[in-house]
């Protein structure tokens, strides 16, 4: 068009001076020049740090700051063309067009009269330079082209101001990696990364979620066990169970992945249900083209397979669309999935580089209409994790009129990932670009929310199998093939059960609305010879944590403080001190929420278990090849002396997490040995038992008229088995061990039923009001936020 315009210019003035001249001299006419297109000059990609500087002989391309500059090409403009096969158009005489080969859409840059200042002195990506000069230099690029710490109110100064200091040019570029990795890490950027690829150095940190949480909390409880497992293999593991749960709710016949191989990560997932629901899960927007990662060809396939799917799909009553755990890709390949669902044309956001250093050009992205676009009800599932492309995916579709989202808010960016490679082998990643909706909405940060919010990922949905965000959109679609059984097909199913696992009894309550709607018991008794029913008392094992737990509310509801208080005062021996953070005491608080950093020996706390009848060890009974002694100490305080105390006994550098590195409060890790010992403090803070304090604070106030420690023998209590390599239930004798706070309780499940009754409903039973001198539901509320597999 530019072209045009200045060639019909050129025609009009020449043909009005040559009207003009007809009396004069040709000699005096003076014919004007017009500037030629061309790329030769200098041009900046204004807010994206990249400089083009094109001559006769070369082009450069940079990338920089106002501390320095780096140049990261130089070659000449044919091969550019020939071999890099970039597409250099310049659209006017201060604009450039950029079209690189795998790209769909150009990018601009804007011609300057000058390389900038930084630029007269640039290195190589390739020279060596100082930590220092890497330290600098990054700590500029965030504050040239980072556009979000105002959003995420990180005051990007005083982090130099305290990171800087730390710098030398002396330090490994292990030191340097965790000194820059502390000073991005507030900004919580799923966007943001630091890299040193030579040493396998990468750092990313995004905002936290219930996802990063039960990896993180898996990771650390694998320490209990002596392992360190990997992040990365954990994640591949729920992956795989989150396929498989997504998959179980579609036909056989009708579920779909791709790729094909069950061993891959799955990109896509898509089936139907019983009742005629579509499902299609979409994990990411760039893994489709299994040989290259060029757009271009990953868009192509995913529009080849979303063909494909859509037809499968057009049939059905509506569509579960799950992102919950969408990683990103490619903005173009989720408007063009999205675009299988929109009728009309419409814009749908926007998105600009701001930065300080400019304002780059303002790109309006819209979704196009299709004739045979899906327009039944859409349940659109997200989560936390739902990230970058994948978030660019859900302001498409909620711009559509047939589109719920459900589960929770996404992670909140957008802003596609700009990468700057640094001189060392360092490179990083930062957000230069600010995203808004076509009503003007912004959701950096804070997360596109869902129009109906309801957890996104737990460990309950894994254990149960099913997603409540599922069956929320199934409910809402009509689902009508739930399956129910009679009161009569229950009982025989658990006979059916019992017979098979050779259990010997057992006894049920089920709760519903805060009432306890049925019970019954299963089997007999077989040292009393009586029928087991709902008040039949069973020992609990770990469950009675949740009633150590319970009485420590209940005995500190004065005293919270004491919750974080240094337990040290109160305990009648000495800890070893080297095992707990200086400035972090060993506290209730972390015992009772397995974040002491105590250990569970597997070998001492084997042995500690004895028989009631003459204190003979169980383990010396049942599996002699241990080597425990014949006989157990009772004495609880000189067992937890011997344990903790640096010169006792039973001290060993492996009773605590600092062997993995870790001090207490860092990590979750479930231990019996700790929660034991909370039982022991809060006798000591007390003066009363356990035992009298449970069952004057919580048992008696509940009506819980079965529950108790068995602290001596009981006689009453269900008899206890184990299974031999042969499946064959053998009977233990009666026994308990030293630690007896930490798994002892005996309840029955009517007893239990009131007391989770009592938990869910501010601690009242029956709808009327609690007699104990505290709410039961404080007790239900998390004690801290370290990560564990429960969160």
């Amino acid at each position: 068009m530019f072209r045009q315009t200045v060639q019909l210019s050129a025609i009009a003035i020449f043909a009005s001076l040559a009207l003009s001249a007809c009396d004069s001299s040709y000699d005096d006419i003076k014919i004007p020049t017009f500037p030629q297109l061309t790329t030769k000059g200098v041009w900046e990609r204004v807010g994206y740090g990249e400089l083009l500087e094109v001559t006769d002989s070369a082009l450069t391309y940079y990338q920089f700051n106002q501390f320095g500059c780096t140049k990261l090409l130089e070659t000449t403009e044919q091969i550019a063309l020939d071999q890099l096969r970039l597409k250099i158009t310049p659209n006017s005489l201060t604009k450039l067009a950029i079209q690189e080969q795998d790209l769909i859409e150009p990018y601009y840059l804007q011609r300057i009269n000058t390389l900038p200042t930084s630029c007269t002195t640039s290195i190589s990506v390739d020279s060596p330079v100082s930590q220092t000069y890497v330290f600098d230099y990054i700590w500029n690029l965030f504050n040239d082209y980072y556009a979000y710490f105002d959003t995420r109110e990180v005051n990007w100064q005083t982090q130099y101001d305290t990171y800087r200091p730390l710098v030398n040019d002396n330090m490994t570029d292990e030191a340097l990696f965790q000194v820059l990795s502390e000073l991005v890490a507030p900004l919580q950027d799923a966007h943001v990364n630091i890299i040193n690829e030579s040493k396998a150095l990468y750092f990313n940190r995004p905002k936290d979620n219930p996802f990063s949480r039960t990896v993180r909390g898996m990771m650390f409880a694998s320490l209990r066990d002596g392992e360190v497992l990997d992040p990365s293999e954990i994640e591949s593991e729920l992956n795989q169970l989150y396929a498989q749960i997504s998959t179980s709710y579609m036909t056989p016949s009708s579920a779909k992945r791709f790729p094909s191989d069950p061993q891959d990560e799955p990109t896509v997932l898509w089936g139907i249900t019983p009742d005629n629901v579509g499902i299609i899960t979409i994990n990411n927007m760039m893994s489709y083209a299994s040989d290259t990662m060029s757009e271009e060809a990953t868009l192509a396939a995913a529009n080849s397979l979303f063909d494909t799917i859509m037809a499968q799909l057009a049939q059905t009553k509506g569509i579960i669309v799950d992102v919950r755990n969408n990683q990103g890709g490619y903005d173009s390949v989720s408007l063009a999935i999205a675009q299988r669902f929109n009728q009309t044309d419409h814009a749908v956001f926007y998105k600009q580089a701001k930065t300080k250093t400019g304002t780059g050009d303002l790109l309006e992205r819209k979704l196009n209409g299709r004739s045979d676009a899906y327009t039944n009800p859409v349940y659109l599932l997200t989560s936390e994790v739902t990230v970058s492309a994948g978030e660019i995916f859900v302001i498409a579709m909620r711009s559509l009129p047939q589109v719920t989202q459900v589960g929770k808010e996404t992670s909140g960016a957008l802003s596609d990932l700009k990468f700057f490679d640094i001189p060392n082998d360092w490179s990083i990643t930062l957000s230069n670009e600010v995203y808004w909706t076509s009503d003007n909405q912004y959701f950096e940060k804070t997360g596109i929310p869902p129009a109906v919010s309801i957890p996104a990922f737990s460990v309950d949905d894994l254990k149960m199998g099913r997603f409540q965000t599922y069956d929320y959109a199934l409910k809402a679609l009509g689902r009508t093939s739930d399956k129910t059984l009679s009161e009569a097909e229950f009982e025989q199913k658990i006979s059916q059960l019992s017979n098979q696992a050779n259990i010997k009894n057992m006894s049920i309550s089920v709760i519903k609305d805060n009432e306890i709607v049925y019970e019954k018991g299963f089997g007999m008794n077989a040292r009393t010879g009586e029928a087991t029913s709902p008040q039949s008392e069973f020992y609990l094992g770990s469950v009675s944590k949740t009633l150590l737990g319970a009485t420590i509310a209940a005995a500190l509801e004065n005293q919270p403080e004491f919750l974080d208080s240094a337990l040290q005062p109160v305990l009648p021996f000495v800890i070893d001190a080297a095992q707990f953070a200086q400035d972090n005491p060993l506290t209730l608080r972390q015992l009772i929420t397995h974040t002491s950093g105590i250990l569970d020996s597997e070998q001492t706390y084997l042995c500690s278990y004895f028989t009631y009848e003459n204190s003979q060890s169980l383990a010396s009974l049942l599996a002699p090849e241990m080597g425990c002694p014949e006989t157990v100490s009772q004495d609880e305080q000189l067992f937890f002396s011997q344990y903790l105390s640096a010169q006792g006994e039973l001290h060993s550098h492996e009773n605590f997490i600092t062997q993995y590195g870790l001090k207490n409060n860092q990590a979750y890790v479930y231990s019996n040995i700790a929660s034991a010992l909370a039982g022991l403090v809060l006798e000591q803070k007390t003066g009363q038992s356990l035992s009298q304090l449970s069952t004057q604070l919580v048992f008696n106030p509940l009506g819980m008229t079965h529950t108790y420690w068995a602290v001596n023998e009981s006689e009453t209590s269900t008899p206890r088995y184990v299974f031999d390599d042969d499946s064959q239930s053998v009977y233990v004798p009666e026994y308990r061990n030293i630690t007896y706070a930490d798994g002892m309780a005996v309840s029955s499940s009517h007893d239990l039923a009131r007391y989770l009754i009592a938990l869910g409903n501010s601690g009242k039973i029956n709808g009327g009001s609690s007699t104990q001198p505290y709410r039961c539901h404080r007790f239900v509320n998390s004690a801290n936020n370290t990560p564990h597999t429960g969160r």
